[in-house]
């Protein structure tokens, strides 16, 4: 049977990061004896060492810190003041800890509890004390004087309070770690948030919104932890198509008494179902590596000094933070991939059994999961490199994945610019702060609108889009104006010519060179750089015509050429904006020039080349009045005019195409075969 891999991304609209991470932890209450309060701090306030943490960390919004001597104190405290997580220290000197949670449970269901312990002595002391300590508080970590742990229990609260919105409807993805001993996951915990968040801070780095950034460090991985065998089962079958990988012991509780085979049967269930999922196996008996290979799994020794080494190794390579490595079947390095563009190029070259390595594995899955890309991560999961008749349609799948994720993933978005990360698939970049002009908010707002208005579903005939569009933005202008000495008040009598001299003596600094010299790098077609002033395209006083629009071959042998030709072409635009005749409307318009401010769009001409000359497609106009309609027309809907080429012909007022929208079909200029040759 041959299976139809054939798949289509539609642009939808981006999970927002407003709609993920809903549950954050701001206030913390610490109730600790003056001894175990200084042990906590030791260099200094606790406060401070968990905003160096976060700080450390990348992270933002650390939460405030207020400690309490006894448990009395605290229940009143809680009873007064509003709390998002107890932390509580063993040693409380009116109070059994374990009669303390109890107490919170109780008046507080809501608000999680967390015993630190100093060792495993004291915590085998409160066990032997109370067995029922899970109904006391939510889980015991152990102090070791590692700030990072307090970082680490505050991501843990605030995943299992969000991991059903953010896993289930959200697709962030999952590491589901099962571990009965706080002695081991109070290390190997904040190692894994570390090393997860520090990878995803790099990803965030190079997004190109602030919006998608904080998207990325609110949609990392979620780490659940899960004590005994009942509750990794649940999270595994609750988060089954979203876990990245399982990381397990060998021996904790199942059906309320030790099994020493939990971990082992855990790993059974979950390879049977998912058979391609990276998984551990950890143990203290290295005998269980014989184990782990019959399951698949890798095996770590608890025993060895280089146990977090390893595990962290494990969560870099097989959780897709790190780089994409492709080799040859003689392990010697093709290529590293770190973006879709690089992906992409990779995918196109690299052998068919190095792509076979990374997709037996869920690499790819995991990898584009990670990084946000959800949706293709879900279709990968969901199709194995065995049901793929050869591995050149399995490449073809991923080619077609990617290549429309590159399309659609920042459709509608206005991208600043940025020579190492930029995809030639972005329609609209900036450059430079400041307003994008009365032309640049209008070509903004229709990139931005057009797939929310779904135009691509009901015209799928017909390709509807902007040209590849760049502004400049005003903050360019006034640093040119700046840099260069230029005063608007200067100009009251020069003539066109002598601004224009001034303008093109003046220079660009370094930076905006380099970047127009990146972005044309990508875009070799001819151009047309075009004035987007404040005041230009609104809409009781237009200024169209006023200022200069150029177009540019942008065909030069040399690239210094090119970027010579587009910066002049965008000097002469500023120059436009103190022109007599601008000058003379704005008076007329009651406006002030110095209140003027120009960006410039630079966007690319849609045509084709025949010979040494390039042809534009087609240009137009509509206007929402026909004042001019004829037969069924009415003035309210409206009339379109279009010629082929440039626009000059339309706005010059020459011979155009004319007619209704409503009624496309209806050309009465066509009247007769004559009138149409």
């Amino acid at each position: 049977m041959t299976i139809d891999h054939r798949i289509t991304l539609e642009p939808s609209k981006q999970i927002s990061f407003r709609d993920l991470m809903q549950h954050r932890i701001h206030e913390i209450l610490i109730v600790s004896s003056l001894y175990d309060a200084f042990i906590l701090e030791e260099d200094g306030r606790l406060t401070e060492l968990i905003f160096t943490e976060y700080q450390d960390m990348n992270l933002s919004n650390a939460p405030r810190m207020t400690r309490v001597s006894t448990a009395k104190h605290a229940l009143q405290k809680l009873n007064r003041e509003k709390y998002d997580l107890v932390i509580t220290m063993s040693r409380l000197p009116d109070m059994h800890p374990f009669e303390f949670g109890r107490l919170v449970k109780e008046q507080h269901p809501e608000i999680p509890i967390i015993l630190l312990a100093s060792h495993q002595r004291e915590y085998n002391y409160l066990i032997s004390q109370n067995k029922n300590a899970d109904t006391s508080v939510d889980k015991i970590f152990f102090w070791t004087g590692d700030s990072s742990l307090f970082t680490a229990i505050i991501k843990f609260i605030e995943d299992r309070k969000n991991a059903e919105r953010d896993i289930l409807h959200g697709g962030v993805r999952v590491l589901i770690v099962v571990e009965d001993s706080p002695q081991f996951y109070s290390v190997f915990l904040p190692m894994i948030y570390r090393e997860t968040i520090k990878h995803v801070y790099k990803l965030m780095k190079r997004e190109y919104t602030e919006s998608l950034r904080l998207l990325r460090m609110r949609s990392r991985p979620k780490i659940m932890l899960a004590s005994n065998y009942e509750e990794a089962a649940a999270y595994f079958a609750k988060y089954q198509n979203n876990i990245l990988a399982v990381i397990s012991d060998v021996r904790y509780p199942r059906d309320g008494a030790v099994d020493d085979q939990a971990g082992i049967n855990f790993l059974r269930m979950v390879q049977s179902k998912v058979p391609d999922l990276p998984i551990v196996l950890q143990s203290k008996e290295s005998e269980n590596a014989e184990i782990a290979k019959e399951v698949n799994a890798y095996f770590l020794d608890k025993n060895s000094p280089e146990l977090v080494t390893n595990l962290r190794e494990f969560v870099v390579k097989h959780c897709g933070f790190g780089e994409l490595l492709f080799s040859s079947q003689d392990k010697l390095e093709i290529c590293r991939v770190n973006d879709l563009r690089s992906l992409e190029a990779a995918l196109a070259v690299v052998p068919a059994q190095s792509i076979d390595y990374h997709a037996r594995r869920n690499h790819f899955s995991n990898w584009l999961a990670v990084r946000g890309y959800f949706e293709i991560a879900d279709i990968l999961r969901s199709r194995h490199a065995r049901d793929f008749e050869d591995l050149e349609a399995l490449r073809t799948l991923l080619l077609d994945l990617v290549r429309s994720q590159r399309k659609t993933q920042h459709q509608g978005e206005i991208i600043y610019f940025d020579a190492e990360t930029y995809d030639p698939e972005f329609k609209f970049v900036r450059f430079g702060r400041g307003s994008l002009g009365g032309k640049g908010r209008g070509l903004a707002f229709i990139n931005t609108y057009m797939r929310d208005f779904g135009w691509y579903r009901n015209f799928k005939q017909i390709i509807i889009d902007i040209p590849h569009t760049a502004v400049l933005g005003t903050n360019l202008y006034d640093r040119f104006l700046e840099a260069n000495n230029i005063d608007a008040g200067s100009f009251v009598d020069a003539t066109e010519e002598d601004i224009n001299r001034i303008f093109l003596a003046g220079v660009f600094d370094s930076e905006t060179v380099e970047n127009i010299k990146s972005y044309l790098a990508y875009h070799t077609t001819p151009l047309a750089v075009r004035s987007s002033s404040l005041l230009e395209d609104s809409l009781f006083q237009p200024f169209a015509g006023i200022y200069r629009t150029y177009m540019i071959p942008n065909n030069e042998s040399k690239s210094s050429g090119r970027v010579a030709s587009v910066l002049n072409a965008v000097k002469l635009v500023y120059a436009s904006t103190f022109y007599p005749d601008a000058r003379a409307y704005m008076a007329a318009t009651g406006n002030r020039p110095e209140d003027e401010k120009m960006a410039v769009v630079i966007q690319n001409l849609i045509g084709a080349r025949h010979e040494e000359y390039f042809y534009p497609t087609a240009s137009g106009l509509i206007q929402s009045h026909n004042f001019y309609p004829i037969g069924v027309m009415q003035r309210e809907e409206g009339v379109v005019s279009m010629a082929l080429g440039l626009g000059r012909t339309v706005m010059g007022g020459s011979d155009a195409l004319r007619f209704s929208p409503k009624y496309p079909m209806v050309l009465p200029q066509f009247y007769n075969n004559q009138s149409v040759l």
